[in-house]
């Protein structure tokens, strides 16, 4: 269908560059294609980058190989400006600045739509807080083996900065606000109070909206209302 649109209007699918993937595949022997054009079988892979996302087939949700990723990402752009970023002759919250705008940026690209468990949220605060450590003096002194000079606490108060994990939440609260409001025919609110409750076996994972309003404490009524009345 999408081929035959695109030719009415003088375009064309590459066929080299075209992919499919099956969300939430069962284990079983996963299909090397499942669908052909112009005669030619479309390569069905496993794993694919989408608008600069990592999605897995087995991993529905926000998985690991995305967040490994971001954590490669932010770590390739901290060390790309070391020099500048632990320059202690530059004020800290400058380089916090900068930090926020090219590392932090890179470390949670699209995270308003996440949906981490709490392993994966831990592994983002840590990295984060590592990333802090480095930029001040100190950062990695060790009162004892198991405890550092400087505590989380105190390492955010320093540097002016909250737990990457309130920054994920409030980013979260935002975006959902804003498809909250959005015209009941965009296909973005559709999916966000999607009543389809087909889960796979196991405890089922919450979607960003349940996510939003559990950790605001309220209701979907009393969320909705709120924010449709702009509280």
């Amino acid at each position: 269908m999408l081929d035959q649109v695109f030719t009415r209007f003088g375009l064309d699918i590459n066929v080299q560059k075209t992919e499919s993937m099956i969300l939430n595949y069962p284990k079983k022997e996963y299909p090397e294609s499942i669908v052909s054009l112009r005669d030619t079988a479309l390569n069905n892979v496993e794993k694919f980058k989408y608008l600069g996302a990592f999605i897995r087939c087995d991993q529905p949700n926000t998985g690991d190989a995305e967040i490994n990723y971001r954590i490669q990402m932010a770590m390739s752009k901290f060390v790309e400006m070391s020099n500048l970023l632990q320059n202690i002759k530059i004020n800290l919250r400058t380089r916090i600045t900068f930090f926020n705008s090219f590392v932090r940026s890179r470390l949670i690209y699209s995270c308003q739509n996440w949906n981490l468990g709490v392993n994966q949220l831990e592994r983002l605060n840590v990295t984060y807080r590592n990333f802090l450590r480095r930029m001040i003096r100190g950062g990695f002194s060790h009162v004892d083996d198991y405890h550092y000079r400087i505590n989380n606490e105190k390492l955010h108060n320093i540097c002016g900065t909250d737990e990457l994990s309130i920054f994920i939440k409030k980013q979260q609260v935002n975006y959902s606000k804003h498809v909250i409001r959005m015209p009941q025919s965009r296909s973005l609110k559709m999916l966000m109070f999607n009543s389809d409750k087909y889960t796979e076996r196991g405890r089922p994972s919450k979607t960003l909206l349940e996510q939003v309003v559990e950790n605001n404490t309220t209701t979907q009524d009393m969320l909705c209302n709120q924010v449709m009345m702009r509280k």
